[in-house]
């Protein structure tokens, strides 16, 4: 509203109006305040909040790289083991085709007290699994 030396004064209800919308901003600005005052205290909630998740992440991600690097030596283990466990069969299959073919030429009991007396120098537990690897 331009006042000048020559303006008519407004109305009283103007002035009426003028005081409502002044009042309305002022709530609406000290409500802002109030908020902005709460604001701060919330905000250090989520971030408290935010630090432990985060926290509990990075957690989280060690263990599953821990896991993988894990499973990662497990297989190569696993992959070692079947590569053992495949050249040992195929050494026992041919000590066991060595063996029967031994048989009808009268070697048949030399291997056996050739096993006997091996079995009682290997240890009880792992002899018998090792008994037909030893026979050359």
């Amino acid at each position: 509203m331009v006042t000048g030396p020559f303006s008519v004064p407004p109305s009283p209800e103007a002035q009426i109006t003028m005081m409502q919308q002044r009042i309305e901003r002022l709530t609406l600005l000290n409500e802002k305040q109030a908020a902005d005052q709460l604001e701060p205290k919330e905000m250090e909630e989520l971030r408290e909040k935010n630090e432990s998740l985060m926290l509990r992440l990075h957690e989280a991600l060690r263990q599953c790289q821990d896991l993988k690097t894990e499973k990662g030596q497990m297989d190569r283990k696993i992959n070692q083991l079947s590569e053992e466990n495949g050249d040992l069969s195929f050494k026992a299959a041919q000590l066991e085709l060595g063996g029967l073919h031994d048989v009808p030429h009268g070697r048949g009991g030399r291997h056996a007290a050739d096993r006997q007396v091996r079995s009682s120098v290997i240890p009880s537990p792992v002899g018998p699994a090792l008994i037909p690897l030893i026979v050359v």
